[in-house]
This record gives C-alpha cells, sequence and structure tokens, in this order.
C-alpha cells in the first residue's frame, strides 16, 4: 500500500517503523491506564512501566527479527546490512513474543514489589491494541500478506517497494488480524474493568485469555497467510499458536483451580 509516508533527502519514514512506535506507546499509555485503576498510580510505578516498555520493545524487535531472518534467509543472503532495517518490515510475532518474555526478567529483578501476573494483566490488552496497530504497519509495507484470492475484498499492491507479491489479488491478512485484535483488546479491557469492580478474577487470569484468544484467532488466520508449511499444509504460525494455545489454556485451568 503506502511503504514510505515521505522520503526528505537520504531520510525515508517508513510507514512500518512508525506505526510499530505508535504501538509501543499506546501499549504503555494503557497498561499505566490500567495500573492506575488498580490503585497504583505513583509516579515510580509510571516510571516503571516505562521501562517495561524499553525492556519488552527491545527483547520483542530482537527476536521478532531474529526469527524473520531465519524463516526468510534468502532475503537477506544477497545484502546482510538489510537484516538491521527493521523500519522497512520484517518481525515475526511469535519470534518477538519469545524476545519479549526472555526480557521480562531482567526488569523484574529491579521491580520485586510489582508481581508479574498482576502486570501481566495490564499488560495483555496493551498488547492486543499495540499490536493491531503492528498489523496496519505491516499492512503499509506488504508483509504477512495473504494467499491469493478472487473475493472481492482482495487486496492488490502496486507499490514497488513492497514486500507483497505485485499485482496478485491477494487476502488481507495483516486487516483480519487487525480487526481481530482490536475485538480481543476491547474483550480484555471489559474483562479488567470486571475484575476492577470486584469479580472474583485472580491475577494472571486476563493475560491467560490473552493468550488463549489470540493463538485461536491466529491459528485460523494463519491458513489464509502465504507463509510456508511445514507439515500437512501447516505453517510455523500453526504450530506455534497451537502450542501456546495448549499452554494457555492449561495455565487458565490452573488459575481456576488453585
Amino acid at each position: 500500500m503506502f511503504p514510505n509516508l515521505f522520503t526528505l533527502g537520504p531520510f525515508t519514514l517508513h510507514t512500518y517503523g512508525l506505526l510499530i512506535a505508535l504501538g509501543a506507546l499506546l501499549g504503555v499509555q494503557v497498561t499505566i491506564f490500567l495500573a492506575k485503576k488498580e490503585g497504583f498510580n505513583s509516579p515510580q510505578i509510571s516510571e516503571s512501566l516505562y521501562q517495561l516498555l524499553l525492556y519488552l520493545s527491545i527483547g520483542g524487535i530482537l527476536g521478532g527479527r531474529l526469527a524473520y531472518v531465519l524463516l526468510f534467509w534468502n532475503e537477506f543472503s544477497s545484502n546482510p546490512l538489510a537484516l538491521f532495517k527493521v523500519w522497512e518490515g520484517g518481525l515475526v510475532f511469535y519470534g518477538g513474543f519469545i524476545g519479549a518474555l526472555l526480557s521480562y526478567p531482567l526488569w523484574q529483578r529491579k521491580n520485586k514489589n510489582l508481581l508479574w501476573r498482576k502486570v501481566a494483566d495490564w499488560v495483555a490488552p496493551a498488547l492486543a491494541f499495540g499490536h493491531a496497530l503492528g498489523r496496519l504497519g505491516c499492512f503499509a509495507a506488504g508483509c504477512c500478506y495473504g494467499i491469493p484470492t478472487r473475493k472481492p475484498w482482495g487486496v492488490i499492491f502496486k507499490n514497488l517497494n513492497s514486500l507483497a507479491p505485485l499485482h496478485h489479488s491477494l487476502h488481507p491478512t495483516q486487516i483480519y488480524e487487525f480487526l481481530y485484535l482490536i475485538f480481543l483488546g476491547g474483550f480484555l479491557l471489559f474483562r479488567s474493568h470486571q475484575k476492577n469492580k470486584g469479580k472474583t478474577l485472580k491475577d494472571g487470569t486476563i493475560f491467560a485469555e490473552y493468550l488463549l484468544l489470540y493463538s485461536l484467532g491466529r491459528f485460523i488466520i494463519e491458513f489464509f497467510r502465504a507463509d510456508i508449511p511445514l507439515l500437512w499444509s501447516l505453517t510455523p504460525g500453526h504450530v506455534l499458536s497451537a502450542l501456546l494455545f495448549i499452554f494457555s489454556l492449561t495455565f487458565r485451568i490452573n488459575l481456576a483451580r488453585n
């Protein structure tokens, strides 16, 4: 669609990079808002959550880029310097998710007064909404594109800088996921409201539901993405979604029992 917003001399503002940055900023604002709703409204808490954004963003970008490079190494074999151009597109969500998880303990060591399950519940809606903006960035850049379709809502990429195949009608999988994530974020905000109004929800429940519902939705959307299958037409996204669904379901059940 519109990979580049504008170019001024040697500087180019990439739509993907801008929306990823806006998604991260939106995420931290939602996190701080939910923390304040639970009474954690001191300036120190807000500063700690901004630090959390930094840790998660660095870990997420490194993990997401590494996963993308491993899956699509042929794109970089002739131009290794392109490895570092993450602002142009090319991050894998599950790689970024794992990278963010690995970076979280580094932040937790300095913030032992905040229980991880409580923080995870604040972060869950933020992840959904921030990720939604990121998917609009994917749509602009042309990455994470869908399989060919004759449906009337199929999209045709024509910009030469797009990462998607040009002049073919494709499923707008980025928009599918954007809409799903907006719905998911709204549902998680509703669950946060229920928690604050006295409904018995243990810390970690909202985060578990985020993982559960996202993995389910992503598994379905994956059938329309043009990712390379591993086995029986199942892509790496299918496999990781299934594993995450099993893990989050187990986590949710254990929370309900204990």
